[in-house]
């Protein structure tokens, strides 16, 4: 019996020194991990605020390869939630609470139960020359005494886990890459004649971003200049192009209710009225490719001869809306009578 007594009392000891360390121990447990991936922010951040492919660098998921998850994307983001239950991992959920396109996700992190308080996971991203430096962070608070130590145990396990998933994270990204668009609503549409002021210019694909920048830019100038009001979106209509140099040339411009006057390189135009087959491409400029090679496809299937121009009418406005992955573009392409 004595030794039962003494046993009783050892253990009360060791309970009250972990009570007592506890009660000196940070309320808070930080920790967080960073890591370099060579794509755009916008792409990386898509990736991580869509909860997209996570299974495939999860640093968790890779000791419970069975736990059953669960992936619920929300348009803009938050609300999107993970949730996952293993043998192993137990329970968990993480769910979106707010983000700054391209830049920040703040998640909600549960275990078990969304009775007990969350803990909260950030991401950021800076961009530098195409390059991203992310960095995944974790902050876990509680009053608990025993819970406050064990917070603290747990953040050298929890930072080794935030580097393996970075790891994982930017091995898996640059291998892959980020499906960031989609192309939908693919018709045969009969597009009237538009009246419109224009700027033209020529380059390749890639001068085309600061080609289109400096033609718009003297369109808005002429528009304001002239008190012009639009009556459509903004528009691009590419033509000739030169597969030896992969120069086109292409006219950018806004349709107008009223008339306009020619002035330097600003041109008042009417376009002729034609049949096209179009799509909405839903995601940033950079991913048209895609949306090309997939219209051609489809008119392909349809059985019309393109005419080997293209039109783009922009019904998003990237100053106002910094998502890229809601930018609307819609890409029409001229037909022929199907053969």
């Amino acid at each position: 019996m004595k030794v039962v007594k003494w046993i009783i009392i050892v253990l009360l000891i060791i309970v009250g020194l972990v009570f007592l360390i506890g009660l000196f121990m940070p309320g808070e447990m930080k920790t967080s991990a960073s890591e370099e991936i060579n794509l755009p922010a916008s792409q990386v951040f898509y990736s991580v605020a869509t909860f997209q492919n996570r299974q495939a660098w999860d640093p968790w998921l890779e000791k419970d390869p069975d736990a059953k998850v669960t992936i619920t994307s929300e348009p803009g983001f938050v609300g999107s939630e993970y949730i996952w239950e293993g043998e192993k991992l137990g329970k968990g959920k993480m769910k979106v609470d707010s983000v700054v396109p391209g830049k920040f996700v703040k998640s909600y992190l549960w275990f078990n139960t969304e009775k007990d308080k969350p803990g909260v996971v950030y991401w950021d991203f800076q961009e530098s020359e195409g390059k991203t430096l992310v960095t995944w962070s974790l902050s876990v608070e509680s009053k608990n005494p025993f819970m406050k130590l064990m917070n603290q145990f747990y953040k050298g396990a929890a930072t080794k886990s935030f580097k393996k998933g970075l790891a994982n994270l930017k091995t898996f990204l640059e291998e892959n890459g980020v499906e960031m668009s989609r192309l939908t609503d693919i018709e045969l549409k009969e597009y009237p004649p538009i009246h419109a002021i224009i700027a033209e210019g020529q380059g390749t694909i890639e001068e085309m971003s600061d080609l289109m920048s400096r033609l718009f830019g003297l369109i808005m100038e002429a528009v304001n200049t002239q008190g012009l009001e639009p009556a459509g979106p903004p528009f691009s209509y590419y033509y000739d192009y030169d597969q030896s140099t992969g120069v086109t040339k292409v006219k950018a411009g806004i349709p107008l209710t009223g008339t306009a006057e020619s002035m330097g390189e600003i041109k008042a135009v009417d376009f002729e009225g034609f049949k096209g087959i179009s799509g909405i491409h839903t995601g940033p400029y950079e991913d048209f490719e895609a949306s090309y090679n997939k219209l051609m496809e489809e008119a392909e299937k349809m059985g019309y001869t393109l005419t080997w121009e293209s039109w783009e009418f922009y019904h998003s406005d990237p100053s106002t809306e910094p998502d890229e992955s809601k930018w609307k573009t819609e890409i029409v392409f001229p037909v022929k009578e199907p053969r």
